[in-house]
Formats: structure tokens, sequence, C-alpha cells
């Protein structure tokens, strides 16, 4: 089979790239290591517990922001809730804060 473009790594960047351009009539492969895609954006599983390790909070969801454009772009925006946050949350120990 032949493809116009060929993406590696199906994190949120290569995902992006690839609906984009699939949206534009292109015939893309997106070529991942892992089992799922995501990249960072993921969970694992060690005994019992379940931990999300990637991004949890994005800032700025009004109608000039990159996201809402892209989910715009790709027909999107039906599917997905964008929620405002009233506060972000900190992480202190004894080496940050």
């Amino acid at each position: 089979m032949n493809y116009d473009i060929i993406i590696i790594g199906a994190g949120l960047g290569g995902l992006t790239a690839g609906a984009k351009l699939a949206k534009q009539g292109k015939k893309v492969l997106l070529i991942e290591q892992h089992d799922r895609p995501g990249g960072c954006a993921t969970t694992f599983t060690r005994k019992d517990f379940t931990f999300e390790v990637g991004l949890h909070e994005m800032d700025g969801p009004g109608s000039r922001d990159l996201k809402v454009k892209i989910f715009r772009d790709l027909g999107l925006t039906d599917r997905v809730t964008l929620l405002d946050v009233p506060e972000f949350y900190r992480f202190v120990n004894e080496r940050y804060d």
C-alpha cells in the first residue's frame, strides 16, 4: 500500500497532524511503538493502581485558542467539551513549590 505521508509517533502532535492531513485527503500511515496512541497523554497500571501520566489541565479554552481551532478544523467541536477550571492546583514538597 502507498501513503502520501508517514508519521512516526502517535502522540498528540502526530495524531493532530495525521488527522489534519487525512481531512485534506492525504493517505496517512501513523506508526506508534507502544500498544496505544497518545504519547505522554496516557495511563499505566502497576499492581492495583492506575497512574495518569499525561497532561491534566490546559488553560485558555477561548475561541482564539489553538486547541479550539484544531477541534473546529477537524469538525470535533460537537464531540469535545472544554471546561473552565476555576483554579489550578499546586504541588508542594521540600524540593518544589
